[in-house]
């Protein structure tokens, strides 16, 4: 009876191993919005973009999720914006309590028919609910010389949840399953060789 309960032990250790190592490990889900961004400056039409929002809507604590903004090449505008302006996009992601990295506005060139890439990492520090949004601005800077304005072309919210298992946070829960794992091993060649007559 002693024997059974020894190895019942091992197991429940083992099994609770392996459910903390496989949360730490998984690879967290990310969804993913698409949204088409056109728009106007000075009577001339922004030609249609494919814009694609992807972040992974649940993060464990202690790691970090990778946020992605992607613009991809649109089609020639008639006549071609790109004539009059030179266009920089402008983008920021905020969620209020959580870590953002960079935490400020990046700018990048907006070139017609290229895509334009932005990522951030965000880690939430606490098991709740982050409100957050991501900005698009699009700055005109005409060739003529004349002044640069800029227009708003998203502001898309987005909820990030922090999560732990048990209280444990990502690097805690791996230290535990991978310790947990290993006393299991040894218990249990300790247990097979007493078995052995």
């Amino acid at each position: 009876m002693k024997r059974k309960l020894s190895f019942l032990g091992i197991l429940l250790i083992l099994l609770l191993s392996v459910i903390l190592l496989g949360w730490a490990y998984a690879p967290p889900k990310e969804i993913s919005r698409s949204v088409t961004l056109s728009g106007q400056a000075d009577s001339v039409s922004l030609a249609p973009r494919q814009l694609t929002v992807r972040y992974p809507p649940k993060i464990r604590l202690g790691d970090s999720g990778r946020v992605t903004l992607r613009l991809d090449a649109g089609a020639a505008s008639s006549p071609s914006v790109y004539e009059k302006y030179t266009l920089v996009a402008q983008a920021k992601l905020e969620a209020a309590g959580a870590e953002v990295s960079p935490p400020e506005t990046i700018r990048e060139a907006m070139p017609s028919g290229k895509p334009v890439l932005f990522y951030w990492h965000i880690r939430p520090p606490e098991a709740k609910s982050y409100q957050g949004t991501l900005w698009l601005f699009v700055e005109f800077i005409p060739k003529n010389g004349a002044p640069s304005f800029q227009r708003a072309f998203l502001a898309k919210p987005l909820e990030v949840e922090g999560r732990a298992l048990w209280g444990l946070s990502a690097p805690r829960a791996r230290l535990l399953g991978s310790a947990g794992a290993l006393l299991s091993l040894i218990l249990g060649f300790r247990f097979l060789k007493n078995e052995q007559p």
